[in-house]
């Protein structure tokens, strides 16, 4: 606005001054150097409102282009709004649909509580058929004909090392009330399992579960300083059979873990997801089996 009127004055004055012809401007005024001061004072207003009316098309541009970027930007905002008020819409829905799904299985707490146990009393009892069938096992060995001596380290079982669990990991504990005696280690379901050092595979066996089965091999390593056995669970399918001698690097087996699938354990609760569960036991001079972190022996 206070450039329009500086514009508007500047052409009030030059209006004035272009009623005048050039033979008044020299008439009404004394001297040569007052008509030329004048001739010029008038060229300057014409500069100036030239100057300024270039100025007031600039600002009108930049206006007009602002204007444009506000109608896309309000456009824009409309277009959000919508959005916005669809995506209230849906989550309105969710948040139904999930305070029915609340209402609907709240009444069943009690029920899924009963199951836990019932499963918990389940494992337990499998691994202490576990431990039974690996202690008959092993009196069956015969050290004469055992070969291959333990050297003390053991290779990774799998081609993997994304352990998901560790040995008597504290979260495990809290999840599943038990201590893990074992590492489970992160492949594929279908993945080889390599047999750790030389040793006799003394045994494989599938236990039935409620929802599949659960499958353990053991293998028997023995070395100077006494004897290791090495688990593992969750396998899928086995390549070796009871009583063969394995060395370090063999393909014993394939691995599972996945829901549903022989070997995978009592689904839903024990295996949350393709993984092999991986043991070293030391063995005393008791023929007590001692859990100890496999990460000791592997390399």
């Amino acid at each position: 606005n206070g450039q329009k009127e500086q514009i508007s004055e500047l052409i009030r004055l030059i209006y004035q001054q272009n009623q005048k012809s050039y033979l008044e401007v020299a008439l009404l005024n004394e001297s040569f150097s007052e008509f030329f001061n004048e001739i010029k004072y008038l060229n300057n207003l014409e500069e100036g409102i030239k100057d300024e009316l270039d100025t007031f098309q600039v600002l009108r541009h930049e206006l007009e282009v602002q204007h444009e970027d506000l109608s896309g930007k309000r456009n824009e905002l409309d277009d959000t709004k919508s959005f916005l008020v669809d995506q209230k819409n849906d989550l309105s829905g969710q948040q139904d649909y999930q305070e029915n799904l609340l209402n609907q299985t709240w009444g069943e707490e009690s029920k899924y509580q009963e199951l836990l146990v019932e499963a918990d009393n389940e494992y337990n009892n499998i691994l202490a058929t576990i431990d039974a069938l690996e202690k008959r096992a092993r009196q069956k060995l015969n050290p004469d004909t055992y070969f291959g001596e333990f050297t003390g380290t053991l290779g990774w079982p799998v081609n993997s090392r994304h352990i998901t669990a560790e040995f008597l990991d504290p979260d495990y504990e809290r999840r599943f009330g038990r201590p893990h005696y074992g590492l489970d280690i992160a492949v594929p379901q279908g993945s080889p399992v390599y047999a750790p050092a030389d040793g006799e595979v003394f045994q494989i066996i599938f236990i039935p579960t409620s929802s599949s089965s659960l499958s353990v091999m053991s293998i028997s390593h023995v070395s100077g300083d006494g004897e290791l056995v090495t688990r593992y669970l969750h396998m899928s399918q086995f390549t070796v059979q009871v009583g063969d001698f394995v060395t370090k690097g063999q393909i014993i087996g394939y691995s599972g873990g996945t829901c549903g699938i022989p070997g995978s354990g009592i689904c839903n609760r024990e295996t949350t997801g393709a993984h092999l569960h991986f043991e070293v036991r030391e063995v005393n001079i008791n023929n007590l089996h001692i859990p100890v972190n496999p990460l000791n022996y592997l390399y």
